[in-house]
């Protein structure tokens, strides 16, 4: 019997924690070839794979059919008002990429209903939430901003930052090597002097 990849697990009660679930234990039982199991199995690997928030719920709920016992609670959870909390506190981490933290706000997004409004929602969320107080006021001085000049703007902006710290350090680098050089040359002086 094949083993079940741990990473399928869900983490919390969310309709998009449940639907990246489903959607990974759907690939899962494509990959295994495991969609012409029976109802009895696949029910017992949608139990096995979900972890304990999926086993809680349906040891909880009486449903006939599994997918049911989970998807109901998981719908309760993805209240816009809170989904709009956690959009809206979602900053970006000290070492965070931008690239990670713009993933995880696109994410979290969707359960808000922003609808017509998400990309200016995105974009004064980006502003907010962004880790440098000097790209925050580069961006605040630019007039009818958009999402895609906000997210143009931050990568150039994390990008150039990367590059000025390589500079850097490959300048530190080339500075150690000629005190180092400087160093060395001046002991072969005093060597020699002392030579003659």
């Amino acid at each position: 019997m094949e083993k079940i990849p741990t990473n399928l697990a869900m983490k919390e009660r969310s309709k998009s924690e449940w639907t990246r679930f489903r959607q990974k234990l759907e690939i899962y039982m494509r990959a295994a070839k495991r969609n012409a199991d029976d109802d009895e199995t696949k029910t017992a690997l949608l139990l096995a794979a979900g972890g304990d928030l999926v086993l809680e719920e349906y040891n909880a709920i009486d449903f006939p059919e599994p997918t049911a016992a989970i998807v109901r609670p998981a719908h309760k959870g993805a209240k816009a008002t809170f989904s709009a909390y956690k959009f809206r506190t979602r900053v970006q981490g000290v070492k965070e990429p931008f690239a990670t933290w713009l993933t995880d706000l696109k994410i979290l997004a969707r359960d808000c209903h922003f609808e017509k409004q998400e990309d200016r929602m995105m974009r004064n969320q980006l502003i907010y939430g962004i880790r440098s107080p000097k790209v925050r006021e580069d961006l605040l001085k630019i007039q009818d901003l958009d999402l895609q000049q906000t997210v143009n703007l931050r990568a150039a902006a994390e990008a150039a930052k990367k590059q000025a710290g390589e500079f850097e350090n490959d300048k530190n680098a080339r500075s150690s090597e000629t005190s180092t050089l400087q160093n060395s040359t001046a002991d072969e002086t005093t060597e020699l002097l002392a030579e003659s």
